[in-house]
């Protein structure tokens, strides 16, 4: 997949990554908030979630086997921890389970 990405484009996402702070809007968000962290991500530090979590504590994170990317790489885990985050929101509802 990366190798189709022009080096150019990968560093213009990255250096604009870098430089985004979404806090405020982070603590003004009135929708619930799943996050989800990739077991083995060596892109986006774990602190990251840190920081989340103590901007927003109700965000709810759920860690998911995998590398960064990990929904791409782990779908069925991926649309298990979204269903569940839905129940949760939507307790009436019935999402389709992937397990």
């Amino acid at each position: 997949m990366w190798e189709r990405v022009p080096a150019r484009v990968l560093a213009a996402r990255a250096r604009a990554i870098l430089t985004v702070d979404v806090r405020a809007s982070l603590r003004t968000c009135p929708a619930p908030i799943l996050y989800m962290v990739g077991s083995h991500d060596r892109v986006v530090p774990r602190r990251n979630a840190e920081v989340i979590l103590r901007e927003l504590p109700t965000v709810q994170m759920e860690t998911i086997e995998g590398p960064h990317l990990a929904m791409y790489t782990n779908p069925v885990a991926a649309a298990t921890a979204i269903t569940g985050f839905m129940r949760i929101q939507a307790p009436n509802s019935h999402p389709p389970s992937f397990e």
